[in-house]
């Protein structure tokens, strides 16, 4: 019985440090797929011609600047709330700036 319960503490310690591994992996991910979607968004907007070359020039260099910023919080390996919560908010800036200037009747002719 005390070597089943043994094994059973060591398996919920193991899940339990995999979870933690796994988290600030996880928000890494969420934050390059977001990046990623968003670079989408852009190439979608340059093809259909709701974005000009200024327009695009600009959405691309903050595009840039938030990569660098993942880049920088991945350095160390380990990307914290609060790296994380910062490289959000950035992205839900660019996120909007995107939308506005996909949506604002400039095209090209």
């Amino acid at each position: 019985m005390n070597l089943r319960r043994q094994a059973l503490a060591l398996c919920a310690f193991l899940i339990a440090g995999a979870a933690l591994l796994a988290g600030p992996a996880g928000r890494s991910g969420r934050l390059e797929r977001r990046e990623t979607l968003q670079e989408h968004r852009i190439a979608q907007g340059t093809q259909s011609g709701t974005l000009t070359p200024l327009e695009l020039a600009t959405l691309q260099r903050q595009d840039a600047r938030i990569g660098a910023r993942i880049d920088h919080a991945q350095a160390d390996g380990v990307v914290t709330v609060g790296e994380s919560l910062r490289i959000n908010h950035a992205q839900n800036v660019e996120s909007r700036r995107i939308y506005r200037k996909k949506h604002n009747d400039r095209m090209i002719p």
